[in-house]
């Protein structure tokens, strides 16, 4: 990749696809904003295996059904429930939670889970 671009690891959870495909739109267009994706995966394939370079984003592209995590987040989301309160606080993310506005309680109650060791 080109001198200046930066690392990103994009994740996503998905059950429809929707997530997926939007997460592979951002790879694809990471360089025209100064990134470049080092992977693209589920949410359940990085447990254990997020970057560990202060310089790499990370950006999470999800949804939640009911307040639950989709099915291939499952594992992710419990396993950061069981990390420290700063295991991941150097760690630069961005999340793209994918919904609609009618269920904001149930997108409330996932991105607690999702995201409060972020």
């Amino acid at each position: 990749m080109a001198a200046g671009f930066k690392p990103m690891t994009i994740l996503y959870g998905s059950n429809s696809g929707t997530c997926e495909a939007l997460a592979q739109r951002l790879a694809k267009d990471a360089p025209s904003y100064g990134h470049f994706a080092t992977s693209v995966g589920t949410l359940d394939s990085a447990v254990g295996k997020l970057p560990k370079a202060k310089d790499e984003l990370v950006v999470v592209v999800t949804s939640s059904y009911d307040g639950l995590p989709a099915d291939n987040a499952v594992k992710f989301v419990d396993w950061a429930k069981t990390l420290g309160s700063d295991a991941l606080k150097d760690m630069p993310f961005a999340v793209f939670a994918c919904g609609t506005s009618i269920w904001k309680e149930g997108s409330r109650c996932y991105q607690r889970g999702a995201d409060y060791n972020f």
